[in-house]
């Protein structure tokens, strides 16, 4: 079972030459962990590569409403994965995947944002996949996944926006 998914951003005031000079910043990944729905999201390492590229990892914990089915298999009200991401100047790309710590939750995900100009600001394309191996659940818990996914990329552009007016 795969779970695609694509979410587009305009972000009018902040110009892409911006918005990529401070990707990393440590207190715009601060304000995101503060201000996104989980109950943890904190950057364990951060890695730059000789030609540019840049890697953060974090771990991520989200508990609260789940389905059943999920809540059985994990045999928690807590939900964490580690997330992993690559920037790539060259191409104006952040290639992530999320991978769960609790092996049980056999599912995997990757994607892409695109960053690009638009007017005076920029724009951002997340396209996404979501793939879970458990059978008869998978689906539902796809969805589950992906929604959070979605709710979390709907919630950031406004933190970033005010991130991004703070900063010259």
């Amino acid at each position: 079972m795969t779970t695609k998914f694509s979410i587009e951003h305009e972000f009018p005031t902040i110009s892409l030459e911006k918005f990529v000079a401070h990707l990393n910043d440590p207190k715009l990944n601060r304000l995101l962990e503060k201000e996104l729905d989980f109950d943890e999201r904190k950057l364990i390492e951060t890695h730059e590569e000789k030609n540019g590229d840049i890697e953060w990892q974090f771990i991520v914990r989200k508990s609260g409403d789940m389905p059943a089915a999920l809540k059985k298999i994990i045999q928690s009200d807590c939900f964490s994965w580690k997330e992993i991401s690559r920037y790539v100047p060259s191409e104006q790309c952040i290639y992530w995947q999320i991978v769960p710590e609790v092996q049980i939750v056999k599912f995997h995900g990757e994607g892409v944002w695109r960053l690009k100009k638009s007017g005076k600001g920029c724009k951002r394309t997340i396209e996404g996949e979501i793939k879970v191996d458990i059978p008869f659940v998978g689906k539902m818990v796809e969805s589950f996944i992906v929604n959070e996914l979605k709710s979390t990329y709907e919630i950031e552009p406004s933190v970033q926006e005010k991130y991004y007016a703070s900063v010259a």
